[in-house]
């Protein structure tokens, strides 16, 4: 409710607060990217690194996916890169990291690259038969164009 009123201070002590009550993935997820908004990418990068090294998170696609915007935003392509492909590696159907490094190639103007990112995500099966979200098709198609 604070991160939404814009209580973004307020909202980072309440989050602290619970990871020193009980820390969580998702304690982590939510300051890490609240920090990343606020500029504060080095706290952000503390507490998402934090959250990955709690028990069985250490392949937790949304720290992963939280960890690489930060990357993006301090410039840092080839770690976010290797985070994003890290989280393909344990969930091939997971839509933001091919949106994302999608985005990042065409951002660097990798055209080719990033179709092919965009392509793949959007024809990747996931478990329950569905293909990729239809944000990946749009992406893929205005490559076409």
């Amino acid at each position: 409710m604070e991160t939404a009123l814009g209580q973004h201070r307020v909202a980072a002590s309440l989050f602290e607060r619970g990871l020193e009550l009980k820390p969580s993935a998702r304690l982590c997820h939510a300051l890490g990217v609240l920090l990343d908004t606020q500029g504060e990418s080095d706290k952000a990068r503390a507490v998402l690194t934090r959250g990955l090294s709690l028990p069985d998170e250490a392949e937790n696609p949304q720290l992963l996916h939280a960890l690489a915007m930060v990357e993006i935003r301090a410039g840092k392509h080839f770690e976010a890169r290797t985070l994003l492909l890290s989280i393909l590696r344990s969930r091939e159907s997971f839509t933001k990291a091919y949106l994302t490094l999608g985005q990042l190639e065409e951002r660097l103007g990798n055209k080719q690259v990033a179709r092919r990112y965009y392509e793949t995500g959007a024809t990747t099966q996931h478990k329950d038969g569905r293909l990729g979200a239809v944000q990946l098709w749009q992406s893929w198609a205005r490559m076409e164009v």
